[in-house]
Order: structure tokens, then sequence, then C-alpha cells
């Protein structure tokens, strides 16, 4: 419209927050004029304009958005600045508190709980401002009042109507304060409307420190100051003022979808409660189908929330629910009262909600709720999915598409585990230790990755398969050692990610170690470190070690000392540990050099392990400083030979002491852990009078792998090594400790031992003031 405006006979400033449809009804009725006369004055097109075909001259509501030519005519027209006229239309909520058709002018009701028309209120405010409306009411994130602590009505009372659901009527000048919709008697005038006084309301009374008050007032900052929220659970990940209001969406959606009534009180006080439930049609009453502009009896049933709550009072308690959960900065907290949610709405489901399930529960969600909903379903995951979301840290999230992360890992990852990490991170009964690397491996490269077990093999060039390491896995649940295995494979693969490759095992995987280690080789540098003759013959040894400690695979050239993973192998290694001096193993140190840099890799270290303090504030069941074992040898941390568990202890473990000075029944007492611990007992000692468990086991007709079970459970039990393991040229023999169990064994009978047992219980039990242990000993 090119027609030039006339300033206002008569200037009125805005209230702060006014919206702009409550300040021109204010304006028309000081100069006591219609209104549709003083849209005219200002220059807005009629609805006769509209209806001409005058295309965008009219939407739907002025309040929503206006053109730069139209701010410009009505700044001209009062005097305020063309900022505080757009800071009266919903414009300034947009995009961070609501989304905008632009070229329509409409709210979008899909996104942001945007309201297509219509405004809640306050009374209070109404009757202290002379009937001047709020823009912030307008939105679907209001329900509150927080100057004067009570809910937001959402309708008249009298009309059943929400107010401003449509313009005013240009036919009449605007009564501040009353309801402008048409009244409900047909013989009374339509251009004064109902007339119902909005200030006389009635609504719930809140408390400042009601969740309700407290969740609006959180709602209230982020939507009028729209900066980066880094508080409760977004201390982890700040996120901008659009994104947590569409997380706070998300979540009140679920809770109006699937919490039942009965949850309500654990959550919420009981006046927020009770409002709540009398609000809703009960289930006995008719289908209604509410008519445009009436408030309908209850929220929709089908997908509630989705779009903005229609009452109040459902905002409210949803949006309680949902700022609750994300004020938390533990998202482990906020899980589990999803968890809630969905445990509760579906006590009977028999398929766990798996996280594939999880990328319906709202849209453009952010990396922090995503970490509440994988938190809250961590519990009914797999072991494998636990460590891809990586659910055992504080932050779960899911990985990276594509193979080409675990691809640049891979690099950094050796087939079999460093084997420091390998003793601290713990051992299986059942498992060599070299079966338990290899997993540990595969373990690590899945971790927070999008790749199968069979995928991190065939990156590893592992000889294990994934049913072993499912096996393996489930071991380590089943002793509930693997939420701090997970942690620790987890902050191991975030250390390997944030720095560049320290060796390249990808490139030394594929390495032709054919001419490492010849013998005349071995055989110059026996004769330099003038090693014991029984070496030489253990060349193959020598040079297996070596392509394992720079390869960090199972890799191996044939020997003609003995078939691989035979018994006569492993003591073989167990001799060459046992004769190798500090000389001969840095002699093949620099052996080690040097064939890397023929290879041209000149800036790695022949070998390497990341710190251990990764480990710190985890309960790890391995080896570590502070328990009884001692640490790693320095032939298997630094040379690489491939090692078992059975032979690290009996080669390497102190013969411990520890059992000194007890009496024979305090010896006895902690291996007494079932009916059959005497007999174990038993058959041990039998079994230390010959030369190997072996020839034991032949001469009493017992299984050789059931006598090293028995020497392995008791040496947990009582904490210390007992027995040093047979090897070529060297039988079985006891340690001190060992010596002194067999002595208590046969000193004592089971009954004294029992006896002893049986008083201990009693004891705890009375200091525990719980009743004693009867029958037998389980």
């Amino acid at each position: 419209m090119t027609t030039p405006v006339r300033t206002l006979p008569i200037r009125l400033d805005p209230l702060p927050g006014e919206a702009l449809d409550s300040w021109l009804e204010a304006v028309s009725a000081r100069t006591e004029t219609p209104f549709g006369q003083t849209l005219h004055h200002l220059g807005f097109p009629s609805r006769t304009q509209q209806s001409r075909g005058a295309g965008d001259l009219r939407p739907p509501d002025w309040t929503i958005l206006l053109r730069d030519e139209e701010v410009h005519r009505l700044a001209h027209a009062s005097g305020l600045a063309p900022e505080a006229i757009t800071a009266m239309t919903l414009a300034r909520y947009f995009p961070h508190a609501i989304h905008l058709d632009l070229e329509r002018r409409h709210v979008d009701r899909k996104l942001l709980w945007g309201r297509g028309s219509g405004s809640r209120y306050c009374p209070d405010c109404l009757r202290e401002h002379q009937g001047r409306w709020q823009l912030f009411w307008r939105l679907g994130w209001a329900f509150a009042c927080t100057q004067h602590s009570r809910l937001l009505a959402d309708c008249c009372p009298e009309c059943g109507r929400f107010p401003r659901h449509r313009p005013h009527s240009g036919q009449s000048v605007p009564r501040p304060g009353l309801c402008g919709h048409s009244p409900r008697r047909p013989d009374a005038p339509h251009t004064r409307g109902c007339g119902y006084v909005l200030a006389s309301t009635p609504s719930l009374q809140l408390s400042e420190e009601h969740p309700a008050s407290k969740a609006q007032k959180q709602i209230q900052e982020i939507i009028e100051n729209p900066t980066m929220v880094t508080t409760g659970a977004y201390s982890h990940r700040p996120q901008p003022a659009r994104q947590v209001l569409m997380d706070i969406r998300a979540v009140a959606q679920r809770v109006l979808a699937d919490l039942p009534d009965e949850y309500l009180a654990e959550l919420l006080p009981d006046d927020l409660v009770t409002a709540y439930l009398t609000s809703r049609p009960s289930a006995s009453s008719a289908p209604h189908r509410s008519r445009p502009g009436f408030l309908p009896p209850g929220e929709p049933a089908r997908r509630p929330g989705f779009m903005a709550p229609t009452r109040a009072i459902s905002t409210a308690v949803a949006v309680a629910i949902a700022v609750h959960i994300l004020n938390d900065p533990d998202v482990r907290t906020g899980g589990a009262l999803i968890r809630t949610i969905h445990q509760a709405r579906r006590p009977h489901l028999v398929q766990p909600i798996i996280a594939s399930s999880i990328e319906g529960w709202g849209r453009e969600l952010s990396p922090v709720l995503e970490a509440i909903h994988l938190a809250s379903i961590a519990p009914t995951l797999r072991p494998s999915l636990q460590l891809r979301y990586r659910t055992a840290t504080r932050f779960p999230r899911r990985p990276e598409a594509g193979p080409s992360p675990a691809k640049e890992r891979a690099r950094k990852v050796p087939t079999i585990c460093w084997p420091p990490w390998t003793a601290r991170l713990g051992t299986l009964d059942g498992y060599p230790t070299q079966t338990l690397a290899s997993a540990l491996s595969v373990l690590l490269l899945s971790a927070g990755q999008q790749v199968t077990f069979d995928n991190a093999i065939e990156m590893l060039d592992s000889p294990i398969d994934p049913l072993t390491i499912s096996r393996v896995t489930r071991r380590f649940v089943r002793q509930q050692s693997w939420n701090d295995l997970s942690l620790a494979l987890t902050r191991l693969a975030d250390h390997l990610d944030g720095r560049p490759a320290v060796i390249d095992y990808e490139r030394r995987r594929t390495l032709d170690y054919e001419q490492l280690l010849p013998d005349r080789r071995w055989q110059e540098i026996l004769s330099q470190t003038a090693a014991p003759a029984d070496l030489a013959r253990l060349v193959g040894t020598a040079r297996n070690g070596l392509i394992r400690k720079i390869s960090g695979t199972h890799q191996s050239l044939p020997t003609r000392e003995a078939p691989p993973s035979s018994a006569q192998l492993r003591a073989h290694q167990a001799q060459f540990r046992r004769l190798a001096s500090a000389e001969t193993l840095a002699a093949l140190e620099r052996e080690a050099e040097k064939f890397i840099a023929a290879q041209g890799i000149s800036s790695e270290p022949v070998a390497w392990s990341p710190p251990l303090d990764l480990l710190d504030g985890l309960q790890i069941s391995g080896t570590d400083s502070a328990s009884r074992a001692v640490p790693l040898p320095h032939a298997l941390d630094t040379y690489g030979l491939s090692f078992d568990s059975e032979q690290y202890r009996s080669d390497f473990a102190p013969e411990s002491t520890d059992l000194i000075g007890l009496s024979p029944t305090e010896v006895l007492a902690p291996a007494m852990t079932s009916r059959y611990a005497w007999l174990r007992l038993e058959r041990f000692a039998a079994a230390t009078a010959y030369p190997s468990m072996t020839q034991a086991a032949a001469e009493n007709g017992a299984p050789a792998g059931q006598l090293m079970e028995y020497t392995r459970r008791l040496e947990r039990e009582l904490g210390c090594m007992l027995l040093i393991r047979a090897t070529s040229g060297a039988p079985q023999r006891l340690t001190p400790a060992g010596e002194q169990l067999v002595a208590a064994i046969r000193t004592v009978s089971a009954e004294e031992v029992t006896r002893l047992v049986r008083r201990k219980q009693r004891t705890a039990a009375e200091t525990a003031n719980e009743p004693a242990v009867q029958g037998d000993l389980k």
C-alpha cells in the first residue's frame, strides 16, 4: 500500500511483553474508535480487500508476523521504534521457540508446540493491567504465571471458547479484559460479544517453589534469553535454546502418552495431580467432537503431546516431569526415569526395547536426550550393544555411521591386546590368556563403533571367532565385572581415537618376518651375552616371541622345537623366560629395532602399551599393584612372548608366605566354601606328592584338568600361590604356603574345620543381628 498513514492523535506505549493485538485494541479503546477504523487508519487492509484477492495483504492474525513495510507504517503512526513493533509479534520467538511459515504467515503447530490461534491468560495480570495481554501467553509453552504463581486459564468460563481465537470484531470498540466472542444468547448484540470479565476466571494457585512454577520459570528463561543451555544434563554438551525445547517436547510427549495415572503422585504434588485427573473426561462419558475455538474435553487419544496440549494443566504436568528429567546432570538418572515410564506403560512387554525403537521417541533430538534414551534401555541391551552405545560412560551415544572410524582405530589396535592391559582387565577360568587377549582387542575395536564382531575380527586378522567373544562377554557379565570392563575399553578407545597411532599395527600385521633373527645371528647374541647353552636350541621360541612383540599378533614361524600350541611349546616358553638374562633380552630388543628399520619404519618404537592410569577408579578384577599378584615380569612385559596365566603364576609369582603364622584350622577355613571342599583339599595334598599333575592323575585315576582346577580354586580362595607347576626338566613343587596347607590338611580333620567355620558364621550373624546359618555348608 502506497498511501501514507497519519500519526495517531493519542500515543500509547505498549506494556513490556505485550502482544500486538492487545496494544492495537488498547489504542482503539483509548481513542473510542471501532477496531476496524483503527486498523484502517494504520494502513492495515480490511477483510474485504483480502476477499478480493489481495493475496498476502491480510494474515489470519497480525500478531503472528508483519512485513517490513507494515512495521514502518505502524512505527510512523505510533511513534514507536520498528524494533518495538516487531517485539510485539510472534516473530520475536522465531525460530528458537516457534516455527513460522513466513510466506503464509502461519504458525506451524507440528513443531515446537506452536499454537495456531488463541491465547491462555492470567486473570491477575489482566486485572492489574486493565485487560492488556502478554505475547508469551500465545505460546504453547505458557501454562503458568510466574509473577502471580498460578496456572493460566485456558478459556472463557462463560462461553467456553479460547480467547483471541479470532481477531476482534472491526465494528465495535474493544473492551479490554472482557471476552470478545459472540454471545451464547441469540438475542444479544453480536458486536458486544460474550462480555465475561476474564479477570474473575478461577485457576489453580501455585507456590513459588512448586515444580510447575519452577518449570515455567526455566522455560521462560530459555525462551526470553535464547542462549546455549549449560545446566543439568546439558552440562555435558551445551545445546541451543531451540534444541532444548525440542527435547522437552519429546519427553513431555512420552509422559502424556505412556505414564499411567498412578505414577503421577510419585513425581508431582497432589494439587497438580488432582487438577490434572479431574480435568479429563471420564472413561464412561460419551465421545465429544470439539468445535473450532472451543476447549475440547481432553487431550487427543492419538499421539497426545505431538502438538501443543490444549489445556494448561496437561502442559504443566508434562513439562514439569520433562524438566525434572533433563535437569539431572547424571543422564543415567534421567534414563532410569524414562525407563520407569515405559515399564509402567508396558509391564508385560516380552520383547525388550532396542536402540532402533527409540528413534521414534521424538524429532530432531539433541545428543543429550539421545544419551538419556540410550541410558534408559541400557539394562536390556546385549553386552556388545552396551559397548557399541557406550552405556557404561556418563554420556552414551550412537556410533558414527560408516566403517571409516573403525578402520582408523584398527590401525592402532594389536590383534592380541597389550599384555599389561590383558593382565589388568581380568582373567576367566577356562579361557587361556591368549584367547582372552584376542577377545579384548575385538571388543576394543567394537567400542563405540558400528561394526559387528565379524567385521572387527576381519579388520584385526584375528583367529578368534564371534561365538567365543560372545561367551567371554557373558562370563564377564556373570561375574559382575562387565560394566567396569566396558568402561575401561571405552576409555582406552577414546584415548586411541584422540591421538595419532604410536604403532601402525595394520602395517605390522603385513610385514614379512622370514628374515627376522636368523640362526646364525641368534648364536652371535648368545655368545655376546654369555647365555646358558640350553638357550641355543630355543631359537624358534625367541624368534616367534619377537614376531608377536613387533606385530601384536599370534603370528609364528614353524620351529624344530615343538609343534604349535603343544604342551611342549609352552614348556619351552617357560624355560626361555627362566634362562634369558637381561643382556640377552636387550640384545633381542636391538635386533627388533634393526628389523623394523630395515622395513622402512623409523618413527615407531618396537613395542608400546597405553598408560594404565586410564583404569583409575575402576573395580577391575585383574592384576594391579595393590593386589597380591606381582606385576608382569620383564621378559613378559617387554619381550612380547605369548603367555598363559597359569605359567605366569608358576614361573614368576613369589613363593608366598601369606599363611605363615596361622593355625592349621585358620589356614583351612577360607577353603571350606562348599560340601565338597574337603575332597578338594585331600586330592590336592595327594597330587602334590607326584612330579606333575599329569602323573598324579595317571596314578590315581583322576582327570589332570580336574586336579589343576582344584589347585587354581584353592589359590583363589586362600589368596596366594600354592604350587609351582612342572616344566620340562623341573618337577612341580610346593611353595611355603603350599607346604603349610598340606601340613594343615594332614593335621586336622574335616569336622574341626567345619566347627570353626560354623563358629565364625554365628559370630558374624550375631554381629549383623541376623540369624545364624543352619544346615550344611553350601
